[in-house]
C-alpha cells in the first residue's frame, strides 16, 4: 500500500511538472521556457525536476504524448458519433479534416509539438516511455485515417499502398496548415488570401485524386 501511495504521489508531482512546463511552453515558447524557470513556477528546485525528468527534451516528449493523445481522442469521439457513422466517406473525410482544423485552434500548442517532432530525425529505438507512447497514439491516428480513405475509394488502391496515402496526407497536411498558421498574415497582406479559405483551398486539391478516381 505504501509503494503504490508512493507511486501515485510521485506521479503527481510529475504532472505537476508537464501542466507548469505545457503552461509555459505556450506563454513563452519552448525555446525560453528553461528547467529554471518551469522549476519556479511549479515552486519547486530544479534539482526537483531533475529527479522525475533527466532533460528538457523528455519534458517536451511527456507533452508530445499528451498532444499525440489527445487529438487521437479528438478524432475518436468524432467518428463514435452517429451523425459521422451515417455521413457518405467523402463526408467523413471532410469531417476529419474540419476537426484536424478545430484542433490546430483549440489546442495549438500541442499542434504546434507535434508538427516540431515531424521535422525531427526519427527515434524509432528510443528508450523514453513518453515518446514510445507518443508513437502508439499516432499509429492509432494513422489506422482512424487509412480506415476512412480506404472506406472512401477501395478501387484507388488496387495498385497503391493506403499507408503511403495516409502519410501523405498526414505529412503535407502537418506541414502545410502550422505554414499557413505562422505565415497568416503575410498571405493575408501580400496576396490577399485568407488563411481558413487557403486551408480549405489546399484540402481540395490534396484529397482530390481520392475522390475523383473511382
Amino acid at each position: 500500500m505504501k509503494e503504490e501511495l508512493k507511486l501515485k504521489i510521485s506521479e503527481l508531482k510529475k504532472d505537476n511538472i508537464i501542466d507548469h512546463a505545457e503552461k509555459l511552453f505556450s506563454e513563452l515558447g519552448i525555446e525560453n521556457a528553461t528547467i529554471d524557470v518551469i522549476a519556479k513556477s511549479a515552486g519547486i528546485s530544479k534539482r526537483t525536476v531533475y529527479t522525475y525528468f533527466s532533460s528538457k527534451t523528455e519534458l517536451y516528449n511527456a507533452i508530445l504524448y499528451r498532444a499525440n493523445k489527445d487529438m487521437y481522442e479528438y478524432f475518436y469521439v468524432l467518428i463514435q458519433k452517429k451523425e459521422f457513422i451515417s455521413l457518405k466517406p467523402k463526408e467523413k473525410l471532410n469531417a476529419l479534416w474540419s476537426a484536424l482544423i478545430n484542433f490546430k485552434t483549440e489546442k495549438n500548442l500541442y499542434f504546434k509539438i507535434i508538427t516540431m517532432y515531424e521535422n525531427q530525425k526519427e527515434d524509432i529505438s528510443t528508450t523514453d516511455e513518453y515518446l514510445k507512447k507518443s508513437y502508439e497514439w499516432g499509429q492509432k491516428i494513422h489506422l482512424i485515417l487509412k480506415e476512412i480513405i480506404i472506406e472512401l475509394n477501395p478501387g484507388f488502391f488496387k495498385d497503391k499502398n493506403p499507408d503511403e496515402i495516409v502519410l501523405i496526407l498526414w505529412m503535407t497536411s502537418i506541414s502545410i496548415l502550422n505554414t499557413i498558421d505562422v505565415k497568416k498574415f503575410y498571405l493575408q497582406d501580400f496576396f490577399d488570401i485568407n488563411a481558413e479559405e487557403f486551408e480549405n483551398t489546399f484540402f481540395r486539391y490534396i484529397a482530390s485524386p481520392l475522390f475523383n478516381n473511382k
